[in-house]
């Protein structure tokens, strides 16, 4: 087998499996608050989930923008610059977690409200949103440590941390909100509990030095922290936008059809998160990958890496599609535990509207992981503000306005599919850029 070709199988294929482990994990979230709360639940669910994909947004872009910049510096043989570069990603990861615990000892309820709940529905949300942001440390540190063990040569530590985070979030969801029947308090214990799990399993391999990344004396330079940004940004804004266009949803299927739309949509996204995390996980897994190429110089190996991405990419938006046209009533079925019949309708139809989508989205993720490490942040930035809110929102608002539920439902796979076209010309773009460094 070709090098490249084994490397990429065993980098993308690990990440894959934790995050789809991690869809699953969501995919369970909903099934037990369905059988527990209900409509009502699923509703407080959908309204407040937003709020944890900021959490692991912002983890996510420091974990990213060091972990990548670590990988680089360790290709170089600059092993001390490393260590200063984990130190001050660290350092970040202690300034952003402090303000979201002060939101969640005071702000809860306002928060909630904002996203939308109102009435029994807005108690249920503010509590679920109240213990996401209080613990949110747990989930910052555990997706810094996730990303630098992947950037340091140890996919596999990575993926059984995911792993552990999504199995123990499985079976602390059943005890909470099954057994103990908490609600929604225990969607959220179970969630940021798990996270600290998964964190003290990589705390373990890096205490007993299995890992080469070290906490060092280090000052946080200003240098240092807008190339963690800028790298790690395209993440960040894939994940905050996908909580605003969660938002945007939610806010417009009420007005429209009331809870039972975002009971829906909550029902749609879940099902959707789990071809919308492989995709991430694609795109993670090379990030490490086209580091490494990008450092040494190897055009014709980051040109390999663009192709089987390219290629699984398609081959997996096929099999979903394919999947949700035919089976798409007994899998929604499997969340709507009350057999309601005005969200069975709804989410049926959307679901076969939305998935069309995934035919583009890999393609856009895909050229934001790779420019985001091939010395074009500022266009991968660019893409993912256009793959956020920049387009699908006007999107969601106009068609809304002009076909109702049905134009909510088409707004994802259009925006997608312009995104797509644009990614192409930035790719083409890129790899005039490209033979600078191998010239």
């Amino acid at each position: 087998m070709d090098s490249v070709l084994k490397k990429f199988t065993k980098y993308v294929g690990l990440n894959i499996i934790g995050m789809i482990s991690t869809a699953i994990c969501v995919f369970v979230d909903y099934l037990f608050i369905s059988i527990a709360l209900g409509t009502d639940g699923l509703t407080s669910l959908g309204l407040g989930v937003p709020i944890f994909s900021v959490l692991f947004g912002f983890g996510v872009m420091l974990g990213v923008g060091g972990g990548a910049r670590y990988a680089g510096l360790r290709a170089q043989g600059e092993q001390d610059k490393a260590n200063q570069m984990f130190t001050t990603t660290l350092k970040m990861g202690f300034i952003v977690a402090v303000p979201f615990v002060v939101l969640g000892g005071f702000f809860a309820t306002q928060i909630a409200a904002l996203l939308g709940a109102s009435g029994h529905i807005l108690p249920m949300t503010a509590s679920y949103i109240k213990i996401l942001l209080l613990l949110s440390p747990g989930i910052i540190f555990y997706a810094i440590f996730e990303s630098f063990a992947r950037n340091d040569e140890a996919p596999k530590i990575a993926m059984i941390s995911a792993v552990i985070f999504n199995a123990m979030n499985i079976i602390l969801d059943y005890i909470f909100i099954i057994v103990l029947d908490w609600g929604m308090s225990g969607a959220a214990l179970a969630s940021m509990i798990a996270s600290i799990c998964a964190l003290l399993y990589l705390l373990t391999y890096w205490i007993r030095k299995k890992m080469n990344f070290r906490f060092v004396k280090a000052r946080i330079m200003f240098k240092q922290v807008r190339s963690i940004c800028e790298i790690g940004a395209p993440s960040l804004i894939n994940d905050l936008s996908y909580g605003f266009v969660l938002i945007t949803f939610n806010l417009t299927l009420l007005s429209l059809v009331g809870n039972v739309g975002v009971a829906a949509f909550g029902i749609i996204s879940s099902i959707a998160l789990v071809v919308f995390f492989i995709f991430a996980g694609l795109g993670q897994g090379i990030q490490p990958l086209a580091s490494y190429y990008y450092g040494i110089k190897d055009k014709k190996s980051l040109l390999k890496i663009l192709k089987y991405s390219f290629t699984t990419s398609i081959s997996i938006a096929i099999v979903a599609i394919t999947i949700i046209f035919f089976f798409a009533d007994s899998i929604t079925a499997i969340l709507n535990y009350e057999q309601d019949m005005a969200l069975a309708e709804l989410a049926n139809e959307g679901i076969r509207i939305y998935f069309t989508a995934f035919l583009f989205a890999g393609i856009t993720m895909i050229s934001i992981a790779f420019l985001s490490v091939t010395n074009m942040p500022k266009v991968a930035v660019l893409l993912s503000i256009l793959r956020g809110g920049a387009l699908v929102i006007p999107l969601i608002l106009i068609l809304s306005r002009l076909f109702g539920v049905v134009g909510v439902w088409a707004a994802y796979p259009i925006a997608e599919f312009i995104l797509a076209i644009i990614s192409i010309f930035c790719l083409v773009w890129a790899n005039r850029l490209l033979k600078e460094i191998s010239s």
